[in-house]
């Protein structure tokens, strides 16, 4: 059975100019599709919203509607580790492979900023800076996100807990859960089922869901209040682990630096906090 992307491929040639500006437009931004009406679409294409019906009508689809549930459902099923490797490879045709790794990280961080709400990031930072307490939790290579940020957070503003799936039980963590906490949900493909039924508990019992995730119609969009995809639909979820750390690291900043009054607080406390046992001390000084 073929893709869009094959489809696509097999009948470039023979559309209309119109419709080929379409077919671009979709193999370089097929997450656009899937959260648009055909209108906007064509909008943002520069074709009229009868090109795009067309365009769907040329590829075989039954309507725009049917495209658009193939391309989510191609979102959710992609391979990471085929798209990551291919995505390798041909940076390795280039000179120098670290170097084009890390623009690649550059570039997935300005994905980042050109494609993430302010007013969205500003209320997330506002709801961090209110909530009574905040759990964070995120499994397999999302772990490694949602330590750092329980951790870090915890440092800036304090009652912040990881949910340790071998060790914690979510029915304790959750009952101290209320309607002024926040669960921050960290959810890549292949969207490990327990996040989502973590998110979709603690969205029953009130509390505000930020979910985290690598595109808009993920899973977790079902059940978050706020979510920030910092994915791109032709990408690995595996190459934004670096630029959701940044991503990450404004969300810490914003709370440290607009709850001020809290950050000062426990600044004074940690600094004057000195554990020989814990931490490095040259012998013979002060």
């Amino acid at each position: 059975m073929q893709n869009f992307q094959q489809k696509v491929m097999e009948h470039f040639n023979q559309l209309p100019n119109g419709q080929k500006r379409a077919a671009k437009f979709l193999l370089e931004n097929a997450d656009f599709f899937t959260i648009h009406s055909a209108a906007e679409v064509g909008a943002a294409a520069g074709v009229s919203e009868t090109t795009v019906i067309r365009f769907c009508y040329s590829l075989g689809y039954s309507g725009y509607s049917e495209l658009q549930r193939e391309l989510r459902q191609h979102l959710i099923s992609r391979s990471s580790l085929a798209r990551y490797q291919t995505s390798k490879l041909e940076l390795d045709r280039q000179p120098g492979l670290f170097v084009q790794v890390m623009k690649q990280d550059i570039a997935n961080i300005q994905h980042i900023i050109e494609h993430t709400s302010e007013e969205e990031f500003n209320l997330a930072v506002e709801r961090l800076i209110a909530a009574d307490r905040v759990l964070v939790t995120g499994m397999r290579a999302s772990y490694s996100h949602a330590n750092w940020l329980s951790f870090t957070l915890n440092l800036v503003r304090g009652n912040v807990e990881l949910f340790r799936p071998d060790t914690d039980d979510i029915i304790l963590k959750g009952s101290a859960m209320t309607a002024q906490s926040v669960l921050v949900a960290f959810s890549f493909h292949r969207y490990v089922k327990e996040t989502l039924q973590i998110a979709k508990a603690m969205k029953k019992r009130g509390v505000c869901v930020i979910g985290i995730t690598d595109s808009p119609v993920a899973p977790i969009s079902r059940y978050a209040d706020l979510v920030f995809p910092v994915g791109t639909a032709q990408g690995s979820s595996l190459d934004v682990l670096v630029s959701v750390f940044s991503f990450l690291n404004a969300l810490v900043a914003g709370v440290s630096v607009r709850d001020r009054e809290r950050f000062d607080k426990r600044k004074e406390a940690y600094d004057s906090t000195w554990l020989d046992h814990i931490f490095y001390q040259e012998e013979g000084l002060e």
